[in-house]
């Protein structure tokens, strides 16, 4: 999906194609997906066309920040509820929500909670070795008219998480010109 960045009103891509011509000035949130039997490879995307606005540049390195974040503090035995510490990042510092999460399997396109592990689960829920998640940076305004996320799928490793994808999307600039 694609909004313009001076007046947007898109958080989460577009579940169906749409007919909007992109162009200057507007930024386009991706989606790409995946499956086989229960188990979802995703890459979550943020670009901008052209110079993003102060605004979108602030969402994206609060996103890309929390992305970084996940990979660096889960680890095995962690568990749901011990995200919560860092999953909000310092979104609230700037008056913005994060919607940030660690999800296990693939979600099925319906909206996350806020600060969450795996559908259903709770704040008991620990993560072992070999668990597949879906990982999202994802910092929304508070009137929830535009938001940019950053994500991919990952297995945990006896040392933490690892991508199953070599394209890093809080590792580039997302602006295309």
């Amino acid at each position: 999906g694609s909004t313009s960045m001076r007046n947007p009103h898109l958080l989460y891509p577009s579940f169906y194609p749409v007919n909007r011509v992109v162009g200057h000035g507007d930024v386009v949130l991706t989606e790409l997906a995946a499956g086989y039997g229960s188990y979802f490879g995703k890459i979550y995307g943020t670009l901008a066309i052209g110079d993003p606005t102060p605004a979108y540049r602030r969402m994206f390195e609060l996103a890309a920040d929390i992305y970084r974040k996940i990979y660096e503090l889960v680890k095995p035995g962690i568990t749901a509820g011990d995200t919560d510490s860092f999953l909000g990042g310092d979104a609230g510092k700037h008056g913005l929500q994060s919607w940030s999460y660690v999800s296990g399997w693939s979600t099925y396109n319906t909206r996350p909670a806020q600060n969450r592990v795996a559908p259903r689960a709770d704040k008991e829920m620990e993560l072992k070795p070999g668990h597949c998640l879906n990982v999202a940076g994802w910092i929304v305004d508070p009137d929830a008219k535009m938001g940019v996320w950053l994500g991919d799928t990952a297995v945990m490793a006896d040392d933490g998480l690892r991508p199953l994808h070599a394209y890093r999307v809080a590792d580039l600039d997302y602006v295309v010109v």
